[in-house]
């Protein structure tokens, strides 16, 4: 979603590879020759983040969504839980972060992840995925 910052990518061509070295505005792209247009390929504020249609799709398919250690004010990621909530399939949507965000969420867990996280997670895993009427 936020690109990876040990690729460079050319704002003139959109060409990406992996670079681990320092960029310089001297820098030639590898595939267009042009130079002083190579950054990291990274998304910056106000850019589109990638893999927005595979994200979406995925809410799409969601029955758990969990927002992690976010404040939930930066777009577009912070619409993801309340596209996840209305989603048709009754996902269930939970926070877990220092301080509730007042968000869309069915749930908030505040504390720091480092704790929150593990718990959460052995919680949800020891329940039984297949609960049978036991009345």
């Amino acid at each position: 979603m936020h690109g990876e910052i040990r690729k460079l990518l050319c704002a003139a061509c959109g060409h990406t590879a992996w670079h681990a070295d320092d960029l310089s505005p001297a820098d030639i792209c590898p595939a267009c020759q042009e130079p002083g247009h190579l950054r990291p390929d990274i998304v910056w504020f106000g850019e589109i983040p990638y893999h927005m249609d595979v994200i979406q799709d995925a809410l799409d398919q969601a029955d758990i969504f969990a927002a992690i250690g976010t404040s939930g004010i930066v777009y577009p990621a912070a619409g993801f839980a309340e596209h996840a909530s209305h989603n048709g399939r009754r996902c269930h949507t939970v926070e877990l972060n220092l301080a509730p965000t007042g968000g869309p969420f069915t749930e908030s867990i505040p504390g720091p992840a480092a704790t929150t996280v593990p718990a959460w997670a052995a919680n949800l895993l020891s329940r039984d995925p297949n609960p049978k009427d036991k009345s």
